[in-house]
């Protein structure tokens, strides 16, 4: 659970810098995008964090801590891959997160798919070659 509480502290104090490094004058940026790949998320490590009632705490605390934070800077969160153990988490995570789950996208784990979804969902040069995006693309943060 420190892991957990420890990669969601380093994500805040990565992620409200970049905000500053990419403001402008006439472009004040105030909201995130973020994508997340979720292959190889296994439906067990969702059945054990379920399982476990200090991962069930731990997920009330931590959104206690970083849902205003999450509410004010989360643009959206595209989530690549999206398996069944995905779908599970998220719903878990619905009840805790509430109207910051609309911001929440689930693309399937056809490459072909989520390739042309995000495509749809975001500017190519915001998409890493990667995940079918521009060459020339320059990250903020690689995590």
């Amino acid at each position: 659970t420190d892991f957990v509480e420890n990669f969601l502290s380093y994500m805040c104090f990565i992620i409200l810098p970049s905000f500053v490094a990419r403001d402008k004058p006439d472009k004040k940026i105030r909201q995130a995008v973020a994508v997340l790949d979720s292959e190889g998320f296994d439906v067990k490590l969702v059945y054990k964090m379920v399982g476990h009632l200090e991962f069930v705490e731990l997920g009330i605390k931590m959104t206690s801590l970083y849902l205003d934070i999450l509410t004010f800077s989360l643009g959206q969160l595209i989530l690549i891959n999206a398996n069944y153990a995905t779908k599970m988490a998220l719903d878990f995570a619905r009840p805790l997160w509430g109207e910051l789950m609309g911001r929440v996208v689930a693309l399937s784990g056809n490459k072909y798919r989520w390739k042309a979804e995000l495509k749809r969902l975001l500017p190519e040069d915001a998409i890493p070659p990667w995940y079918g995006g521009s060459k020339d693309f320059k990250p903020l943060v690689v995590c």
